[in-house]
Formats: structure tokens, sequence, C-alpha cells
């Protein structure tokens, strides 16, 4: 008469069952990542909306080293 729990087919199992629970973890890493990431689905969210920073159009001011001395004679 053959084991029903034997130590091959118990490794079996194991196997099987970590291979379910790292497939319902990663289903559940994406949907978070969803919610941090801003893709959202047709319902609207309850975070709030940041606007995109502007192009790489900033205009540069040169602050000079040392302002000029003014000599008061």
């Amino acid at each position: 008469m053959r084991l029903i729990l034997s130590e091959r087919n118990l490794v079996g199992v194991l196997f099987v069952l970590v291979l379910i629970t790292f497939a319902l973890a990663h289903e559940d890493s994406k949907k978070m990542e969803r919610v941090y990431t801003g893709v959202t689905s047709s319902t609207p969210s309850k975070y709030v909306w940041v606007a995109p920073l502007p192009d790489n159009k900033v205009q540069s001011t040169v602050i000079p080293e040392k302002l000029p001395s003014v000599s008061s004679e």
C-alpha cells in the first residue's frame, strides 16, 4: 500500500503552494504599483493629482560671486 503523504508528494504539494503564493503576491504588487504610479481605473481617485513639471525651459539666472563695491568719497 502506498502512502499518500510520502516525502516526494509532500515536496510536490509544497512546490505548488509556493507557486500559488508567489503568483498571488505578484498580482497584489502590480495593483499596489498602479495605485502609487497614478494609473487609475475609470473611478475617481481619492489621491490628489499633481501637475507635471514644465519642460527644461527654465531660464538660468546669473548670480555674481561678489557684489560690486560702492565707494563713498
